[in-house]
């Protein structure tokens, strides 16, 4: 009974030895906690380096300083419902877009074909015989002044897409009347009307038909001849006292 009684207890000891470590030997729980504890000491300022549990999770990017977005953060995409801006069509060259307004066709002449100069509204376009030029639409004042001063005008209405044509109607220029009465002279008279006694006779007429008479100072008897006056033309007539 004593030896079955002192084989117990000698199984009990052997059992609690089995069980609880031997003084100085770390369970591996223990050097687990001591190898984290040992790596955390070579933070600087001796800080432990455990993770944040309330910190960002690994591989997720930090938040910038000030709010600001992630330079690489994407752009969203443009919506493909959205109007495209009506915007006018830029210049092929890179300028400011260029402006056509519709304009109409000014045609103008004067009823004797000189050259003259022209204006729109009083202001000077130039001298020629004709007058081409696109306006604007609108009612002008065209006007031309021939060199000897004569002038005409004329309102003109200008319609888009359209052109006008004026004829302005300047007074035709004189033309040059010359009588000579060949060994003496004549009292001269022009179409009737006397024009005085004289050897010759020169005078500034409009273009037309007239019938010059001669009556000599002498016993020669009158006489009369029929010229054409031509614009800008001399026309001569002749009388043998």
């Amino acid at each position: 009974m004593i030896k079955r009684t002192a084989y117990l207890l000698g199984l009990s000891f052997t059992m609690l030895a089995c069980v609880a470590p031997t003084s100085g030997e770390s369970s591996p729980a223990d050097e687990g906690t001591e190898e984290a504890s040992a790596a955390g000491s070579d933070a600087p300022g001796g800080a432990t380096s455990s993770a944040d549990p309330a910190g960002p999770s690994a591989g997720s990017p930090a938040a910038p300083a000030g709010g600001e977005a992630p330079a690489g953060n994407p752009a969203e995409p443009a919506d493909p419902a959205a109007p495209a801006d009506p915007a006018a069509p830029a210049d092929p060259a890179g300028g400011t877009p260029k402006l056509k307004f519709p304009t109409g066709q000014l045609e103008a002449s004067t009823n004797t074909g000189e050259a003259c100069t022209w204006t729109i509204n009083g202001t000077a376009k130039g001298t020629s015989p004709t007058f081409d030029r696109a306006l604007l639409p609108g009612t002008y004042a065209i006007g031309c002044t021939r060199s000897d001063g004569a002038n005409a005008s004329k309102s003109v209405d200008i319609v888009a897409g359209n052109t006008t044509q004026a004829t302005l109607t300047l007074p035709v220029p004189n033309g040059e009347l010359v009588a000579v009465a060949i060994g003496g002279s004549c009292a001269w008279s022009v179409n009737g009307a006397s024009k005085g006694t004289s050897s010759s006779l020169r005078l500034s007429v409009p273009p037309q038909t007239y019938s010059i008479g001669c009556k000599p100072t002498t016993s020669t008897p009158s006489s009369s001849k029929t010229v054409i006056v031509k614009s800008g033309q001399t026309a001569m007539a002749y009388f043998q006292l």
